[in-house]
């Protein structure tokens, strides 16, 4: 993945977090990619960014972020400011980078989404212990070598069967035929129905913009 790619993500994190009254550290901004990696390779069988994931000291960490990291800074995409207390920093977007402006895959962005939603307002410390002990790579990893995605389990999606409503058929019939019916009565009454305005929301404008993207 481009390094400009990579910082415009980072971007999009830090506005969805910021837009959420929420904040990221380097530590939770590298465990949110790692979990965005992680869904996108369930789906795809493969991780979106392409990073060296090893099993580090505080579970999964790669070699590129700290330079990936620093571009997003220096390209202008990402302002660091350090805490209070000076041990950390937060990352907060220079300016506002919608998810939708990423172009994503339709599925690509629903993982994203998906993964913003779960984690972003949770606890370092909890998402720390989440990807420790729960993600499949780290659970089979071995300390300071390369994570193994292939133990990921795959999303498989089941065949929709419809349900059988139990009805016999001769019942069906009768239904169909009292359907019919109805239909007529109130094509003949010329029965006008009248219908609210749609109300879109944020979700439905950002989903729009990804298709219209294309996949």
């Amino acid at each position: 993945m481009k390094t400009n790619s990579v910082a415009m993500l980072l971007g999009a994190i830090a506005t969805y977090a910021h837009d959420k009254d929420s904040y990221l550290t380097k530590t939770k901004l590298l465990k949110l990619l790692y979990l965005f990696d992680l869904e996108h390779f369930r789906v795809h069988h493969r991780t979106y960014t392409a990073m060296s994931w090893k099993f580090f000291h505080l579970g999964p960490w790669a070699q590129e972020y700290d330079g990936l990291l620093a571009n997003a800074v220096l390209s202008g995409v990402l302002r660091e400011q350090p805490t209070a207390k000076g041990n950390t920093s937060i990352y907060r977007p220079v300016e506002k980078v919608d998810l939708g402006s990423l172009k994503l895959p339709i599925k690509t962005g629903t993982i994203l989404r998906g993964v913003l939603r779960r984690w972003v307002d949770v606890d370092i410390n909890d998402i720390l212990d989440y990807v420790y002990f729960k993600t499949e790579p780290m659970e089979c990893g071995v300390r300071n070598e390369p994570l193994n995605f292939d133990s990921v389990q795959q999303s498989v999606q089941s065949p929709f069967v419809p349900a059988s409503s139990g009805a016999s058929r001769k019942e069906i019939e009768q239904a169909r035929a009292a359907f019919a019916k109805s239909s007529a009565e109130r094509a003949k009454g010329k029965t006008s129905i009248s219908f609210a305005d749609p109300k879109y929301d944020e979700d439905f404008h950002e989903a729009l913009a990804i298709m219209e993207g294309g996949e």
